[in-house]
């Protein structure tokens, strides 16, 4: 309910997802998608981000992009164990690449500019960024006056890694 934003918060992996359930939306809609652009002749190499929702009559469609989710891939990128370097070329070289997971879970939390979706201030000092035990990906942030401050929208996203996501 409320205003519509972008990603405010996320964790990896989602365990209710099962291996049926992603077995669904490759079959029913990602393999389909990637024959639908080849076939009209829009060659694609890179990520194919399927932003998706899993609903009582299966897994829906909310959009595509041609890049990372995010902030799914603040959460999701800190568990890759493959050479995310040695992935990417594979990919630009078209051939396939077995990615290798952690098994921890990782959360991530957005911070907003205060008025955020409807309004955004900037220039807000953000303080203790220097006391986070986890990973700080910057996202609508400056630097002003030897200060980080917010940049307006989506301004960072913390996140923590744990074995467990209660922990």
């Amino acid at each position: 309910k409320g205003p519509n934003t972008g990603g405010m918060g996320v964790y990896s992996p989602v365990r209710k997802i099962t291996d049926e359930i992603i077995e669904e939306a490759m079959s029913k809609i990602m393999e389909p998608m990637a024959k639908a652009m080849a076939a009209e002749g829009y060659s694609f190499t890179g990520f194919l981000y399927g932003g998706l929702m899993l609903t009582k009559e299966g897994v829906k469609t909310i959009e595509f992009n041609a890049r990372l989710g995010d902030p799914e891939a603040e959460v999701i990128l800190p568990r890759l164990q493959s050479d995310f370097v040695e992935v990417i070329e594979k990919i630009m070289n078209h051939q396939k690449s077995e990615l290798v997971w952690d098994n921890e879970v990782t959360l991530g939390v957005v911070m907003a500019s205060d008025g955020y979706p409807a309004s955004s201030t900037k220039g807000a000092v953000i303080n203790h960024l220097d006391q986070c035990d986890g990973l700080i990906f910057h996202m609508g942030t400056a630097l002003k006056e030897g200060n980080i401050v917010t940049d307006g929208g989506r301004v960072l996203l913390v996140s923590a890694k744990a074995k467990t996501l209660e922990e």
